[in-house]
This record gives C-alpha cells, sequence and structure tokens, in this order.
C-alpha cells in the first residue's frame, strides 16, 4: 500500500451526525473585507450567501459588495457574478434574475454554489430564478470584486462556506403563525403522561420564543424544523397516552415499523406506519428469514444507546438470542435517484437508509455539507476519507480498500433530542424447530444498561416447511430471479481468501430461500461451488455475461454495409454464430441437461429502430437453441420485442397495463432500477 495516500485520506471531519440548524456564517457584513483565511474557506469548493438588498438607483451604482457581483439594470433585472479565481480558465460565470426588482424596496437575494455537486442556484425574494445547466463550475475567487459608491442598502448578510439548500437562506414567510403553532404543540406534549418529554417540549417551546424574537432574520428552515419536532413531540406523547401498558422509564421510545417500508425513515421523520406497541410480532415458517424493525427515539440527547434481544422460549425450546441478526441502519448520503433506481443525479445529495452495519463509526455523515467519511483500517492507522467529492482518491471499493465494520453490534450516540435511530433484526426459524410461539424481550439499552421498560418479542414459528423458492406466490410455475452482478471480495488478496468469500456469499443467498442468482453459472469452477452450495440449475439465469450472448451474424462481415449482405451470408453468419455459441451450450448442459437457459442477448432502452430486426434474429437463435429470451427494456421495448421475448426485464416498475401486454402474448415481466 502506498502510505502516502493516508496524508491525503485523512481529511478534516465536520460535525458527524450534527444536528440539522443554521451553521455559523462566516461572512456577516457586505461591505466588510474579510480576511484570507475566511476568503480562503468561501473558495473551498462550496458557497451559499443570502441577504436583504434595496436598490436606491436603477440602473444601479457600485457594487454592494467585495465578495461577488451584484447589478441591476434600468429594468430592474439583477445580474449577479461569481468571480472565478485567477487560475481558473471558464472565468466569472453570470446569471439573470427573471423577475425585476423594484428601485427603493427592500428584495432578498441568495445563492447556492457546489463544485462537489456541481450546481449553482440563484433566488429572488424566495423564487429559484435560474440553476446551472452545466456541470463544470470554476474555481471561485470570492473576495475580489471591486466595492463601493453602492446606490442603496443590504441587511441581514450571511455568507457560509457551506452549500446550503435555499430554505437555509430564505426569510420565513409567516414565522408568527407557525411558531405559535409549534408552541401550542410542544406545551401539549409537555404535560403527557408520565411527563416524559417535557424537558423536550420545553426547549421546542423556548426555541420558538427566540425565533420570533428574531423577526424576519428567522429562516424557512429553522421555523419548519421547529415546528417538525413540535409535532414529532405532540405525536409521540399521543401515542404514549393512547397506550396506557407501555413503560417507558427514560428517555428512549420504540416504535415498531415496517422493515420493507417505503418510507425513508430518516433521523426526525415520524413514521405513517410505526406503531408504538410495546410488541414486536414476527411468524416464519420453518426454515424461513423473517424480519422485523424498531426506530428508536431518543427525548434527550443519548450516549452509547443500542438494543438487545433476550433468548426466545416456548416452553424448554430455545432460540439463543445470537441466532436473530440485529444490525444498525446507517443512512449515508447518496446522489439523486438513489432512493428510487440507480439512475444518479450528480447536482443532488439525498440522505439515504442505505447501510446494515454493526458500527456506525465505519461511515461518519457531515448533514450540513452533505459528506461521506469512510473509515480505512490501515495497517498504518485509521483514517477517514471524503468519498462524497467526485475528485476524492477513493471512489469505489477494490480489495486495496480497508473498510472493515465491526465483528458485533455497537451502540450509537443519538446527540439530539427528537432525533431516532432505526435497527433491522433478522430472525431464523430452523428447518428441524419445533413450531409454536416463542417469546422474549427486547431491551433499549444504554452504555449497555436496559433502561425501564421494554418491548415483548413473539416469534411464532409455524407448523409448515419453507418450500424451495420457485418464485410468486400466485403463480408456482413462475421463477424469481434474484440479481448479484458479481462478487465484490475487497480484502481477499489469495485464491483461497476469495473462495471462502464466495462461498460464504453464496451459502447466505442459499440459506435465504435465494435459489435463482444470477452470476452462479460462469464457469465451470464456479457453477461447482454453486451446485455444491444447493442452487437449483432447473432455469440457468445468466444476464449480462460476454459469453452468453449470441453473436449478430451481422459481424463476422466486417467492413460491408448491410444492405449489401446477401442471403446466403446471413445464412452463414447464422451457422457462424451458433457454433460460436457452442461451448456455452455444451457448458450449460454439463450442468444440468434438463435445465433451461435464460439468455440475454440485447440491454438497455437504446435505439430500437436499429435493433429491432437484429433483436428478432437473435431471439430465433436462441429459441431454436432451448433459451428463454431475455432483455432490458421500457416502453419502446415493448413495441419492437413484445413478440421476441420471453422474458422482459423492465427499466422502472411496470404498470398492470404494461404487465398484461407482457403476459397475453405468454411472456413474464420483472422490473430493474
Amino acid at each position: 500500500m502506498n502510505t502516502k495516500l493516508i496524508p491525503t485520506l485523512a481529511l478534516a471531519l465536520m460535525a458527524s451526525a450534527a444536528a440539522a440548524v443554521l451553521p455559523t456564517p462566516l461572512a456577516t457584513n457586505a461591505t466588510e473585507t474579510v480576511s484570507a483565511e475566511v476568503r480562503s474557506a468561501l473558495n473551498g469548493g462550496e458557497a451559499s450567501c443570502g441577504f436583504f438588498v434595496r436598490f436606491d438607483k436603477l440602473p444601479s451604482r457600485g457594487n454592494p459588495t467585495s465578495l461577488f457581483g451584484l447589478a441591476a439594470d434600468k429594468e430592474g433585472i439583477l445580474t449577479l457574478t461569481v468571480p472565478a479565481a485567477p487560475s481558473d480558465l471558464i472565468g466569472d460565470m453570470s446569471w439573470r434574475s427573471k423577475k425585476a426588482v423594484k428601485k427603493g424596496e427592500w428584495h432578498h437575494v441568495a445563492f447556492t454554489f457546489s463544485r462537489q455537486q456541481r450546481r449553482f442556484a440563484f433566488y429572488l425574494d424566495g423564487e429559484l430564478q435560474v440553476e446551472n445547466n452545466t456541470q463544470w463550475l470554476p474555481a471561485t475567487g470570492f473576495g475580489s470584486v471591486a466595492a463601493g459608491d453602492f446606490a442603496g442598502r443590504t441587511k441581514l448578510f450571511a455568507m457560509y462556506d457551506i452549500s446550503l439548500t435555499s430554505d437555509y437562506l430564505r426569510p420565513a414567510d409567516n414565522p408568527a403563525r407557525d411558531l405559535a403553532k409549534a408552541k401550542g404543540l410542544a406545551e401539549a406534549a409537555g404535560k403527557a403522561r408520565g411527563a416524559i418529554h417535557r424537558s423536550w417540549a420545553q426547549k421546542i417551546a423556548a426555541r420558538a420564543d427566540a425565533l420570533l424574537a428574531k423577526g424576519e432574520a428567522a429562516t424557512e428552515r429553522e421555523v419548519a424544523e421547529t415546528v417538525r419536532d413540535a409535532s414529532n413531540a405532540a405525536r409521540l406523547a399521543e401515542a404514549v397516552a393512547a397506550l396506557p401498558s407501555y413503560r417507558a422509564g427514560g428517555p428512549l421510545l420504540a416504535l415498531t415499523v415496517d422493515p420493507l417500508s417505503q418510507e425513508m425513515f430518516l433521523p426526525y421523520h415520524y413514521p405513517e406506519d410505526g406503531a408504538l406497541s410495546g410488541r414486536i410480532r414476527v411468524a416464519a415458517a420453518r426454515g424461513e428469514y423473517e424480519t422485523a424493525s424498531v426506530l428508536v427515539w431518543a427525548l434527550q440527547p443519548t450516549k452509547g444507546v443500542s438494543i438487545r434481544l433476550t433468548d426466545l422460549k416456548c416452553g424448554d425450546k430455545v432460540i439463543p438470542a445470537s441466532d436473530v441478526d440485529i444490525k444498525l441502519v446507517k443512512r449515508v448520503y447518496q446522489t439523486g435517484g438513489a432512493w428510487q433506481t440507480y439512475h444518479r443525479d450528480p447536482c443532488l445529495r439525498i440522505l439515504t437508509p442505505n447501510l446494515l452495519v454493526n458500527d456506525d463509526a465505519m461511515f461518519k455523515v457531515d448533514e450540513l455539507r452533505c459528506r461521506n467519511y469512510m473509515r480505512l483500517s490501515y495497517p498504518e492507522g485509521t483514517v477517514y476519507a471524503d468519498i462524497s467529492d467526485p475528485d476524492a482518491p477513493v471512489q469505489y471499493l477494490t480489495r486495496h480498500v480497508p473498510l472493515l465494520d465491526a465483528p458485533t453490534l455497537r451502540p450509537v450516540d443519538i446527540d439530539e433530542a427528537g432525533r431516532n435511530q432505526q435497527w433491522i433484526l433478522v430472525f431464523h426459524a430452523p428447518k428441524d424447530a419445533t413450531p409454536g410461539i416463542y417469546r422474549g424481550r427486547l431491551d433499549l439499552t444504554i452504555n449497555d444498561r436496559a433502561q425501564e421498560g421494554e418491548l415483548n418479542v413473539l416469534f411464532r414459528i409455524l407448523p409448515i416447511d419453507l418450500p424451495d423458492q420457485p418464485s410468486s406466490y400466485e403463480n408456482l410455475e413462475q421463477v424469481f430471479f434474484s440479481d448479484v452482478n458479481h462478487f465484490r471480495q475487497p480484502l481477499c488478496v489469495s485464491h483461497e481468501a476469495k473462495l471462502a468469500s464466495a462461498r460464504e456469499t453464496l451459502a447466505n443467498a442459499r440459506a435465504h430461500n435465494a435459489n435463482h442468482l444470477n452470476s452462479i453459472w460462469t464457469s465451470p469452477s464456479m457453477a461447482k461451488e454453486a451446485l455444491a452450495a444447493g442452487f437449483i440449475p432447473d432455469y440457468i439465469f445468466e444476464a449480462g455475461m460476454r459469453w452468453d450472448k449470441i453473436n449478430d451474424w451481422r459481424s463476422y462481415f466486417k467492413g460491408i454495409p448491410a444492405e449489401k449482405l446477401t442471403l446466403a451470408q446471413k445464412e452463414e453468419g447464422i451457422r457462424r454464430a451458433k457454433r460460436a455459441f457452442k461451448r456455452r451450450q455444451d457448458f450449460l448442459e454439463s450442468i444440468n441437461p434438463n435445465g433451461i437457459p435464460v439468455s440475454i442477448f440485447l440491454s438497455e432502452s437504446s435505439s430500437y429502430y436499429r435493433i429491432a430486426d437484429e433483436q428478432r434474429e437473435r431471439g430465433d437463435i436462441a429459441h431454436e437453441l432451448g433459451h428463454i429470451v431475455f432483455a432490458h427494456g421500457g416502453n419502446s421495448n415493448r413495441e419492437f420485442g413484445l413478440d421476441v421475448q420471453d422474458l422482459e426485464s423492465d427499466a422502472g416498475n411496470p404498470s398492470r397495463e404494461r404487465a398484461e401486454n407482457w403476459h397475453a402474448v405468454g411472456s413474464a415481466v420483472i422490473s430493474y432500477c
């Protein structure tokens, strides 16, 4: 390993899991000259600014600040100019407003700039005026503008070295109304049964009073967060009041939530499908894995928070607590689209419940700067690398990146009242288990000590043996395919270590009844391991393997325009394509002579007008060889591939109407991304 990388990776960390409050601005006076240190911070790649400005002359005279350019023409249209660093070849960038300012009236100007997110946005009076249409933004030179002799005034100027969203910068529209609502909710929560909310509720009410005193300096974000926290406190208090049997003798409350919910359970999100029930109920057939989840709220800042399960007992039968896998849900920032698709929008950062880990400290997350810092455990020492920046040295996981989780579940600090943390529990019903209801207890712990009050756990093992996965429950003749693109083995160097890692992955997938995996029939050695792990080769599914694709017959006549190829050449090309594919065919038959190969021969929603004939020709060859034809696509694919494909992988979530089109011709449809 190159030890010279470590100082580069050991970047300064910002607040980890910080409360989402407005940071301290680096510049608070539009006309004041800032220090070289502040200029350097503002020019670090991210900046934002919000302030009120009044133009006493149109067109404007002078510049209101030396940090950047702002001018109004005779019609009141503003031009905001971000100065570039002298060495940057892109140069200064200017944006014009869509609406006009009025002479002698106060207007609010705000902008946010991020080279990391490749995004610039300019707001006037809370309305978006322009957003950049290029991913290339200059290295900035804030503080290099000639200012002075400005005909007008500024107030409440605040500039940050963070690319904040507009609600951090925009003044609140009706703070008195919203803060009165927040205070009322907080006061009601403080009077709840047991007074467990009292301290938190009092602090929320005090925040509302302080923001009201700020007047027009109160931002939309500050007011919205106060209303949000007051609403969460009131809902939690109502939930406690509605369940007299629920005992809470400490600062933690636990809601049970659906582990497969489409809701994003974020740090301040009150779950719509959550319940303060005081119990977890799970049912499973013998051999089945089933999940449960809890969302733990801290009513005061609390360190060392975790959950601990007791053994589950049914008479003299016991399922040890160690057989239940408990993981912490880590929220990290991803690019736009992360929750719905793998197609990314690099201009956005979205906090996403994305990882299941034992150790929360594997990643440190700065929720103001929308950055992730990954812990790397080198022999020379542990460092944290900023992996949010496209130019960061570490952007992907290879065997050279020592990303290590703790071997067992570690506690987490919840540093703010009203913030929550999610855990996932995976229960396993052994295949030889005695049916019945296994009872236990889930404790909320603080520094490994259980707080008073717990969740009763009821794990019902049904007198049913889980069958091998055929697919959906409605049609046992269908097959459900699971996708493993390839095996990532970041810490494996030797062949033995790689093999052990692959075997562990295969055993884990097979134990969870995922019997039809992509990427396990890729070679004789891999097929041997898959068969040894118990995978079922009735449908042999290999999506995207280069040697699983039937060649286009035209590829054997390179240099000859397609329109000049003869029928005889086409027949010869098809014969060659079949011969080239024979090795693959023989291999598939060696796995299982009666298995049905699922062949992908075209992928993605590209130019269907170009590939329509090619798709049909390759499909004919695949069908002749006994393959099921499979392809990725979308709406256009339905138009051109409906009579060819046996299995359509829809780019998105297929509607019932689209699925019925495929079913009408005897084809199946699944979805991806």
